[in-house]
């Protein structure tokens, strides 16, 4: 029984090499799978390069907009700015409503449509 139960062994492990072998081949698949992954997320890191571009321009200040228009504060939550200067440390918290650093260091809420980024 023993020679028998060790040659069964050695059968058992020439059958488990080729179950090894075909995993190997299914790891290509995999492979596509994530490229393709990859090709359905590239419009949304084209995005991001823009935005990676600014914050790589100006480190130091985060992502900064200049001030196109005039805007002044409606209470102590927002910021005020004149055309022309430089709004810093931006996060786009909504697609009209933007935070960053005014002029005078105050950080609030501002129009996002009252400036463009740089």
């Amino acid at each position: 029984p023993d020679v028998d139960g060790g040659h069964s062994k050695c059968e058992y492990d020439e059958q488990e090499a080729p179950p090894q072998e075909q995993q190997k081949e299914e790891a290509p698949a995999a492979n596509a799978y994530a490229e393709e992954m990859t090709h359905e997320e590239s419009p949304q890191v084209e995005e991001t390069d823009s935005y990676e571009t600014v914050v790589n321009e100006s480190s130091d200040r985060g992502i900064c907009a200049r001030a196109l228009y005039d805007y002044q504060a409606a209470d102590d939550t927002e910021i005020s700015f004149d055309p022309e200067e430089i709004i810093t440390g931006i996060e786009m918290i909504d697609e009209g409503w933007w935070r960053g650093f005014g002029p005078d260091g105050h950080f609030g809420m501002f129009p996002a449509n009252y400036v463009e980024l740089i």
